[in-house]
């Protein structure tokens, strides 16, 4: 009996290890399903970075920006065509400090009022209206991917700024 239970422990500790060593970076993407319609063909010519569309852009205003997918633990929300991207000056951890880090994507070695003040959140929209899909796929649209956004800025009174997307470019 004894022998059994070391058994079990032992292959559940092996699954365990198996399971939590994977990265997620590693896995294949899964299949988007938002539509052709958003994707642009080539990165559009003038693209701001994310800092210059957080700093001056209005509410309202038609914007190219682009940036790295990015910013948090988890960058894709669940159930809608909406992600972030933060500027392209910042450095996942991994390039140059935290070198063993599992999740480069969070930033988790920039301190949090670094990453606020350099992301912004993307929502592909459709008839004004968030699109109900999984963006994670979308022509290779992954966890620190650079890719340049067209949209309209969305600004909230708090200063929080939201690109309400129109098309998407992921640079190879």
């Amino acid at each position: 009996m004894r022998l059994t239970t070391l058994r079990r422990s032992l292959l559940l500790s092996v699954l365990l290890t198996a399971a939590c060593s994977r990265s997620e970076t590693e896995s294949s993407l899964p299949t988007s399903d938002v539509p052709e319609s958003f994707h642009l063909a080539s990165a559009q010519p003038g693209a701001k970075t994310v800092r210059e569309v957080i700093t001056s852009a209005q509410d309202g205003d038609a914007v190219t920006v682009t940036g790295r997918v990015g910013g948090a633990k988890k960058v894709f929300v669940d159930g809608y065509a909406a992600f972030t991207i933060v500027d392209p000056s910042l450095k996942p951890c991994g390039v140059g400090s935290m070198d063993e880090c599992k999740t480069p994507w969070d930033y988790c070695c920039v301190p949090p009022e670094t990453i606020a003040a350099n992301a912004v959140s993307v929502e592909l929209v459709s008839d004004g209206k968030p699109l109900k899909a999984s963006p994670r796929g979308f022509h290779g649209l992954d966890l620190l991917a650079t890719v340049v956004v067209q949209g309209r800025v969305a600004k909230d009174a708090s200063g929080n700024v939201r690109v309400l997307a129109t098309g998407i470019h992921v640079t190879p």
